[in-house]
C-alpha cells in the first residue's frame, strides 16, 4: 500500500472510533491534567500523516484492542482492578474455592502504603448471593485505601521481624 493509502486508512479509523465514541456512553467527570489542560478521548497520527504500522496499534474499542475495549475508553467506564485471586497454585486455589462452597463472584482490592503490598481485602459472594457490581469493587477499593492511610498514621508495625512471635493461646 503507498503512502496516501496508509494515511487514508488512519484517517477512516479516526472517523469510524469517532462515530462509536460519540454513540457510547460517558462518564460526568473531569479528564483534565494536573495543570487543568484538557486531555483528548483518543490521540493518533495527524492528518495526512504516514505512521508506518499503525494498523498494528488500531483504535480504542477495535482490533487488536491495544488500546483498549471500548471506544470511551475511561470516560465510559470506571476504572476497575482485575486481579488473580488464589493461594498457592491452580489446585489449592481451586480447593479453597470448593471449600467455602463456590463463589459467584469475587472482590479483591489490594492494600497498598508507599507502594508496599500490606495485604488484601478479598470478599466472596456465595453461589446463591447477588453477583458484586461495580459500585460494590469501587466501595471495597475504597476501604482498602482507608485502611493503608490509617496503617501510614498510626505507625502499624508492618514489618514480621519487628511483631515478634504469636503469643500461644
Amino acid at each position: 500500500m503507498d503512502a496516501q493509502g496508509v494515511a487514508d486508512q488512519a484517517q477512516d479509523g479516526m472517523a469510524r472510533w469517532q462515530r462509536r465514541y460519540d454513540a457510547a456512553r460517558k462518564r460526568d467527570a473531569d479528564f483534565t491534567t494536573l495543570s487543568g489542560l484538557e486531555v483528548d478521548p483518543v490521540y493518533g497520527p495527524p492528518s495526512g500523516a504516514v505512521v508506518p504500522g499503525f494498523e498494528r496499534i488500531g483504535w480504542p474499542g477495535e482490533f487488536p484492542f491495544t488500546r483498549g475495549l471500548y471506544p470511551a475508553g475511561y470516560r465510559g467506564r470506571a476504572w476497575t482492578i482485575r486481579q488473580f485471586s488464589g493461594f498457592g497454585n491452580a489446585a489449592a486455589t481451586n480447593e479453597r474455592y470448593v471449600a467455602i462452597g463456590g463463589a459467584r463472584s469475587v472482590i479483591i482490592a489490594p492494600v497498598m502504603q508507599a507502594g508496599r503490598f500490606l495485604g488484601a481485602i478479598e470478599l466472596v459472594n456465595p453461589v446463591d448471593g447477588e453477583p458484586f457490581t461495580e459500585s460494590d469493587g469501587n466501595a471495597v477499593s475504597y476501604i482498602a485505601e482507608q485502611l493503608a492511610e490509617f496503617v501510614a498514621a498510626r505507625g502499624v508495625v508492618t514489618d514480621p521481624e519487628r511483631i515478634g512471635p504469636h503469643p500461644q493461646r
